[in-house]
């Protein structure tokens, strides 16, 4: 009976494990039968939080590090789009240039 009181206690006091438990209908039925078991039950729950802890943490390292490579992926295509432009720019310019400056031709025949 004590047994059975000390695990209402723990059940009442820790809410997460106690709904991790309803979760689970056959431990649940087991730590009816034997309340002993409780550590070994609260053991597993906590193991369990831990690697969902880490699990989350990986999925936002890799949400945050797929987010950076859009970033990039993105920078990459303004500066191929900004190169393009200037690739034009230059372009135009050599005509420009060209029209402006024409090639001297040389018509100067050397004398003998």
């Amino acid at each position: 009976m004590n047994d059975r009181k000390y695990v209402r206690e723990q059940l009442r006091g820790n809410r997460l494990f106690a709904a991790w438990l309803k979760t689970k209908p056959e431990l649940y039925k087991e730590l009816k039968k034997n309340p002993s078991m409780l550590e070994s039950m609260l053991i597993s729950w906590k193991k369990e939080q831990n690697k969902q802890t880490q699990l989350q943490k990986i999925s936002d390292g890799y949400r945050q590090v797929a987010s950076q490579i859009q970033e990039l992926q993105s920078l990459i295509e303004q500066v191929e789009g900004l190169m393009s432009n200037v690739k034009q720019m230059n372009q135009h310019w050599d005509e420009y240039r060209g029209r402006l400056f024409p090639k001297k031709t040389n018509t100067n025949k050397r004398r003998s």
